[in-house]
């Protein structure tokens, strides 16, 4: 068995003659076979300038093995193929991270200014003062005027008799042109006879019972009193009885002087 030769061969590269050494497989009967391909010595294979691959099957078996026949092959510069080794695939771990939740934006409202209020101030008109003469006050004058009557019962009675209510009608008509009554007042009396307690009890019927009566003619009684038998009517002959058994009329009356 044959070790492999080394044969030089010529090629030609951008028009620069560059020596490639070339390993050839060993010669031998049984070893070689037309499918193998020629190569470099780094183990490049060489190629046609069509881009084939050489292989033995374009050399013919030399007859002698000491002889080679020299073979002009047009060699194509091989570029260096760079293996680019592949990254190591990194499978990217998902954490798992807590779900923020952002709060929506709250918008403000926006703020309208309260409107002014136009203060409109009351106009006060201006009212000068009217002036007007001075005038004297007129001095009025009255007459104050007493009008009064008595009239008289019957013994032991409180019944108004004829002559005592003609007496009081015309009370009554003179006090009728005045300008205003001032008072009226109604004393009634008794005469001493019979029991005190009793003649005092008289002695008020009869007051009520005039005082009744002007109140029917428009004259309201302003003072009332009873006097029973304390105040009797004297003369020459002592106590005068017809005149004790009495109702006493007073009216005091303002008018106008003309």
């Amino acid at each position: 068995m044959k070790t492999p030769s080394k044969i030089t061969i010529a090629t030609s590269v951008a028009a620069t003659i560059t020596l490639a050494t070339l390993s050839m497989p060993a010669w031998s009967t049984n070893a070689l076979t037309n499918s193998q391909v020629w190569t470099t010595s780094n183990g490049s294979p060489i190629v046609t300038s069509n881009g084939n691959p050489v292989r033995t099957i374009h050399f013919k078996k030399p007859r002698r093995a000491s002889k080679l026949h020299a073979v002009k092959v047009k060699m194509t510069p091989v570029e260096e193929v760079k293996v680019v080794q592949p990254e190591p695939k990194v499978t990217p771990v998902v954490v798992a991270t807590p779900e923020l939740v952002v709060p929506k934006p709250v918008t403000p409202k926006p703020v309208l200014p309260e409107p002014v209020k136009a203060v409109v101030e009351p106009v006060i008109p201006v009212v000068e003062p009217v002036l007007t003469p001075l005038v004297e006050p007129v001095a009025i004058e009255y007459t104050f005027n007493d009008y009064s009557a008595t009239v008289l019962f019957d013994t032991a009675s409180s019944t108004l008799t004829a002559d005592a209510t003609g007496s009081l009608t015309q009370l009554a008509m003179a006090t009728a042109n005045v300008n205003s009554i001032l008072s009226v007042q109604v004393v009634g009396h008794a005469d001493s006879r019979g029991d005190e307690s009793y003649n005092m009890t008289l002695s008020e019927q009869r007051m009520n019972s005039v005082a009744k009566y002007l109140k029917s003619l428009k004259l309201k009684v302003t003072s009332m009193f009873a006097q029973g038998e304390s105040n009797p009517v004297l003369d020459t002959n002592g106590e005068n009885l017809e005149l004790s058994r009495r109702v006493h009329v007073a009216i005091k009356t303002r008018r106008l002087m003309d």
